[in-house]
């Protein structure tokens, strides 16, 4: 790894997260799902950043240390493998391809965190297609590889992946995009923690009194104004990845605060272009049901 030089930067960051993880192998935080883990993983490695912690990782883009992408992906990751048990490197967040997972498994205990983002939306015939049978399998081999003392974030709008984080036997941390969600309002009377959206804020609590706010989504570029649901899901996602750590809500507003898809990095994913007065989107659903909650979500933009 020459393109630069792990260096551990000293932290205020003090959480069971973070002590539970010496009981793994490796600080990694894993995110699968059929769609959002790029981007999930950019905004938590950013997030993370922020707060002055040393992150590597690994998604669809490539490796990257920081914010310095590295030359080839298998060699590189071991280097930043090798150095975060060195203390070098405070943590790794990893893409999880549904393919990889199921062909080559995962050991047990070898994530600390995983962020489960969704399957089909809740569409029923998405479910009996062979690519979401796959992403299903994946998901419950990534709950299998979460350390016992781990967290399972998950986005809870979608009932599948709900269920399968039930059935993990895991520590659950729901986002959902109202808190009069089943699972928020429950995880909520447990005086656990979740995330869920209030007039286009993410706020978050660990009871039915009190909630905070953590971030205003129309602050997010990459929400448009907080209109654009599946990114919405995809910013309280890695918010809630990042405070179960141990973030301070300052350093993941300011992590996110402008947040967008770079198109070097992201080519069509949801890329946003200013042209005169219109604001043009380009993405590449893969799967209908991409294509079917990008139309859900141009819904709530004025003005279309």
């Amino acid at each position: 790894m020459t393109a630069k030089t792990p260096t551990l930067h000293h932290t205020t960051i003090h959480a069971p997260e973070l002590r539970s993880w010496h009981a793994t192998p490796f600080p990694i935080i894993g995110v699968g799902g059929s769609r959002g883990k790029t981007t999930v993983t950019f905004m938590l490695a950013d997030i993370l950043r922020t707060a002055g912690l040393t992150v590597g990782c690994w998604n669809s883009a490539g490796v990257f240390l920081d914010d310095t992408q590295q030359e080839g992906e298998l060699q590189p990751w071991s280097r930043l493998l090798h150095a975060s048990r060195h203390g070098e490197v405070d943590v790794l967040v990893q893409e999880l391809p549904s393919s990889t997972v199921v062909a080559a498994g995962l050991p047990p205990d070898t994530l600390a965190m995983a962020v489960l983002t969704t399957l089909c939306g809740n569409a029923d015939a998405c479910l009996l297609t062979p690519e979401s049978m796959l992403d299903r399998r994946a998901l419950e081999n990534i709950t299998h590889a979460l350390h016992a003392e781990g967290t399972l974030i998950i986005g809870a709008d979608d009932h599948d992946v709900a269920e399968i984080a039930a059935s993990s036997g895991r520590s659950v941390f729901p986002v959902a995009l109202h808190r009069d969600h089943p699972l928020i309002r429950q995880t909520l009377a447990a005086q656990s923690d979740a995330i869920w959206m209030d007039d286009r804020r993410a706020m978050h609590g660990m009871s039915m009194d009190d909630p905070t706010l953590l971030i205003d989504l129309r602050t997010v570029a990459a929400t448009h104004h907080g209109t654009l649901l599946f990114q919405v899901q995809n910013v309280m996602l890695a918010a809630a990845a990042a405070l179960r750590l141990g973030v301070a809500p300052d350093a993941i507003r300011r992590g996110l605060t402008g947040w967008a898809t770079r198109p070097d990095r992201q080519p069509g994913a949801c890329t946003m272009l200013r042209i005169s007065e219109a604001t043009v989107i380009i993405d590449q659903p893969r799967q209908m049901q991409s294509l079917r909650g990008l139309l859900r979500s141009l819904r709530h933009v004025p003005h279309r």
